[in-house]
């Protein structure tokens, strides 16, 4: 027998590696199956299996629903109104 080739990605991943890659659980993953936004299939010793090409579509179809990013300046001011309300906050007294 060879060995397996470490640049080779697997075509399909367990549940236990499905739910770490997506970082969700396992009611959530098997919520994405039902709905038929991730393909899988029962290996023949009866283990469920989800293919990578489903989960690379999902993540993409996840990175294309969000917003624009924000540019450097604007993230920039964001956290600046954060530390400001905080450091006003933190020297008012308790009511």
């Amino acid at each position: 027998m060879t060995e397996p080739d470490a640049n080779l990605k697997p075509l399909a991943v367990k549940m236990r590696k499905a739910k770490h890659l997506l970082d969700m659980g396992k009611d959530k993953l098997t919520d994405l199956i039902k709905d038929g936004k991730l393909d899988s299939f029962v290996d023949e010793d009866g283990c469920r299996k989800i293919t990578m090409e489903s989960i690379e579509r999902h993540v993409a179809k996840q990175v294309a629903a969000q917003p624009a990013p924000l540019r450097t300046d604007e993230m920039r001011a964001l956290r600046l109104r954060g530390r400001r309300r905080s450091r006003a906050t933190a020297g008012e007294p308790a009511a």
